[in-house]
């Protein structure tokens, strides 16, 4: 609670109890003298009073003029100070109490004095005088509560007096500061302090937030200039890249078979505006040939690596629709290679390659394929079979490469070939993390196919099963199916 309160209040807190403290000791010591002093000063004043007593009572003690007696210890006994008076007389045995009998007994706490009454050197009587001392300690506490009136006025005093300096000389250059350190947090650029006249102290703060603000303000201009530069730049990146994106779209591309009775569909989900996932297939004289390939990365580096296969593909489909797959893909492979030669680039300059494959379809119902590292599935009613690619790719290496022709049979009418990426297969999901995996891709597309679903259809099917299995995660890579129904 304490924290919480203002430096004048604090300070005055802390003022209050040692002046309390101090006032407490003074005052108990002030008490202890003057009661001292008082004291002995009654003590003599009455001890003087009593003398006179004595002397009035010489001359009608002597006559037993009780009447005179009487009325000098009446007068005598008038003052304050005076609670009782006991006197003796010898002569006829006069004894006299004032204000009554019973004064001496009804004053047990009052200080007693003994004054003879004297005829020359005879004693002829006694006066017992009872005196009190509390109008001297009613004086004191007089004293003492002016004492503390006056210390609570000064006091109070004191407090306005601290809290109007806090205000004038605490808390208006702070509130400038804090102004100031706000706008300035607000980006308001001309955010100053100035030369405001504070006290020393908090001019110094003033004029370092000064210097700090000019720095900081100068570097502010710096980085906005950078951050316009920046985001130039980065348009034009993105005005290159989404140019890039539709190229390449165009180089993704499926002709519909004329001469084979198949249907054909593909999707190609590039985690980025452009990637490294291709497809192309083409009607030549003799069927249809289909390339599929997985390039080196995604983003900026793959789409690169599809565009230099992408031409390599073309050429050698263009140049002798009639070879073999083993034979195509065999010559794309050089087609890059003879690339990477243009560029005086070796294979750890550039990662320059992909997981690919070549499909050949005749017209007279014969499928051959070549595969560089990149399998396929087959799904029949009897079944789901993933083949066995050659393990080596195309690209990266600067060495001829050959690859293994295989054949397709026994494809009856609403079987499906699917050509997918890793990227597919490769998804995170659940809680783990694992991947989508090869069992649930031949689940859903079983599952699509007893439904005689259209490649179009199981496209979709595939990816929405894929997000949907990612959930929260991100996918890692680029995701491209192909799907091929016999008709």
């Amino acid at each position: 609670m304490l924290k919480k309160l203002p430096i004048s209040i604090k300070m005055f807190l802390i003022f209050l109890i040692t002046s309390v403290t101090l006032v407490i000791i003074a005052t108990e010591q002030f008490k202890e003298k003057s009661y001292k002093l008082q004291r002995e000063d009654l003590a003599i004043q009455v001890a003087t009073a009593s003398v006179r007593l004595s002397r009035a009572m010489i001359k009608p003690a002597g006559k037993g003029d009780v009447e005179t007696i009487e009325a000098i210890l009446s007068a005598f006994a008038g003052s304050p100070e005076i609670r009782c008076v006991n006197l003796n007389l010898r002569k006829g045995s006069i004894s006299l109490n004032w204000p009554d009998e019973k004064c001496t007994t009804a004053n047990p706490d009052t200080m007693l004095h003994k004054q003879p009454i004297r005829r020359g050197v005879r004693v002829i009587g006694e006066a017992e005088i009872y005196f009190t001392d509390e109008l001297i300690k009613e004086s004191i506490s007089k004293i003492i509560l002016f004492i503390y009136i006056g210390l609570a006025a000064i006091m109070f005093v004191m407090l306005f007096v601290l809290v109007l300096s806090q205000r004038l000389l605490i808390i208006a250059p702070i509130t400038k500061i804090r102004n100031a350190m706000l706008s300035f947090d607000a980006e308001i650029e001309h955010a100053r302090i100035y030369d405001e006249k504070f006290a020393f102290e908090f001019g110094s703060i003033a004029n370092s937030f000064d210097e700090i603000a000019l720095k900081v303000n100068a570097q502010a201009a710096q980085l906005v200039s950078q951050k316009q530069l920046l985001a130039n730049k980065n348009a034009e990146i993105q005005q290159s890249l989404d140019y890039a994106s539709n190229v390449q779209s165009r180089l993704i591309n499926l002709a519909k078979p004329k001469k084979v009775a198949m249907d054909i569909s593909g999707i190609c989900r590039q985690l980025e505006k452009v990637g490294g996932d291709l497809f192309y297939g083409v009607n030549t004289p003799d069927g249809y040939v289909l390339f599929f390939g997985d390039a080196t990365g995604h983003g900026v580096p793959g789409a690169l690596a599809t565009s230099v296969i992408s031409v390599a593909v073309r050429n050698v489909i263009t140049a002798n629709p009639s070879a073999s797959s083993a034979e195509m893909l065999s010559t794309i492979h050089d087609q890059v290679i003879i690339g990477l030669e243009k560029m005086d680039a070796t294979e750890t300059d550039i990662q320059l390659g992909a997981d690919a494959l070549i499909l050949k379809f005749s017209s007279d119902g014969t499928i051959s394929y070549a595969s560089a590292k990149q399998p396929f599935l087959i799904v029949t009613k009897n079944g789901a079979e993933m083949t066995k690619p050659n393990k080596d790719s195309i690209g990266y290496e600067k060495v001829g490469k050959t690859f293994t022709e295989h054949k397709v049979e026994h494809l009856e009418k609403h079987d499906l070939i699917i050509l997918f990426t890793d990227g597919i297969v490769d998804a995170p999901g659940g809680k783990k993390g694992f991947g989508f995996g090869k069992k649930r891709l031949i689940q859903c597309v079983q599952n699509a196919q007893q439904r005689e679903a259209t490649p179009e259809a199981i496209n979709k099917i595939v990816i929405e099963e894929v997000t949907s299995y990612l959930g929260t995660n991100h996918a890692v890579d680029d995701m491209s199916i192909v799907t091929i129904r016999k008709n």
